[in-house]
């Protein structure tokens, strides 16, 4: 396997090791099915032969070369014409191709529809006329195709948003206890006003009365939220604080409510910070 890599691209920097390597991953992962393998394999014993002369310590190498105008062999994978194919295959390769590429959406689980066998017949038809040449490419290509199937058995596309805002890790704890916080006031409410008898009170104030649990719980209540509101104001002055070290003519279009984009002359500055 290595002879022949070398001899196929004499100028790789491709290492033996590697190349062992990336083979492995395509046989364990099954990066490529079987009828693409035995492809590539027929397009290389077609360009490239190796033959070892009995009793001789080298090798014979003898290369196939390929002449251009020889109509019946093939150079890699070429798709064949649209021309023969029908109008509803036709009309799948056209929108798989519009949508080629474009993988903001997410696709939805087939529920209630599933394609009819004539469909999925039209789709390979169309999909064996779009030639690809990387796993991408085909990764892609079977992305697309899914979509337009979809998009036809009338499900609705969710678009992923990369841009969605991240909550901090300390604030979805707060939030969470403030949650579980506000679930127990209500609890305790409702047992001190005797609406739900059958009710049980949290574990935690089983050693307390209800006046008293529902008094520690509103307490507790307004300690998470008085600690979550510091936490917010302490993140916000450390962003204005490093806002203003690079830009402070943001930081003062953020507090005045203009558009100002260029730093305020000197003496306003000065007269600004005085009056705070």
């Amino acid at each position: 396997m290595w002879e022949k890599w070398v001899l196929r691209n004499p100028t790789s920097s491709l290492t033996k090791k590697r190349l062992l390597t990336q083979c492995s991953n395509i046989r364990n992962k099954r990066l490529l099915s079987q009828l693409e393998i035995d492809e590539a394999r027929r397009c290389a014993s077609s360009t490239v032969q190796i033959s070892y002369g009995k009793g001789e310590p080298g090798r014979q190498v003898s290369v196939g070369v390929i002449s251009s105008s020889s109509p019946n062999i093939e150079i890699g994978y070429t798709a064949p014409m649209t021309d023969g194919i029908g109008t509803r295959a036709a009309d799948l390769r056209e929108r798989i191709m519009e949508s080629w590429g474009n993988s903001t959406t997410s696709l939805p689980r087939l529920t209630h529809k599933v394609p009819d066998k004539s469909l999925l017949e039209d789709m390979n038809t169309a999909l064996s006329t779009i030639p690809t040449t990387t796993i991408t490419e085909t990764n892609q290509l079977m992305y697309a195709a899914a979509t337009v199937i979809l998009q036809m058995l009338g499900y609705k596309m969710k678009r992923m948003n990369s841009h969605k805002e991240q909550m901090a890790p300390w604030r979805r704890r707060l939030e969470a206890k403030i949650m579980a916080t506000r679930r127990e006031v209500s609890l305790l409410t409702e047992l001190s006003r005797g609406v739900n008898p059958r009710t049980e009170r949290p574990k935690k104030y089983n050693k307390l009365s209800i006046p008293e649990a529902l008094e520690a719980a509103k307490q507790r209540l307004t300690a998470l939220a008085t600690r979550i509101k510091r936490y917010i104001r302490e993140v916000e002055e450390r962003r204005i604080n490093r806002v203003f070290s690079t830009n402070p003519a943001k930081v003062y279009s953020q507090w005045q409510g203009n558009k100002m984009t260029t730093d305020p002359p000197k003496a306003k500055t000065e007269q600004y910070w005085k009056s705070i």
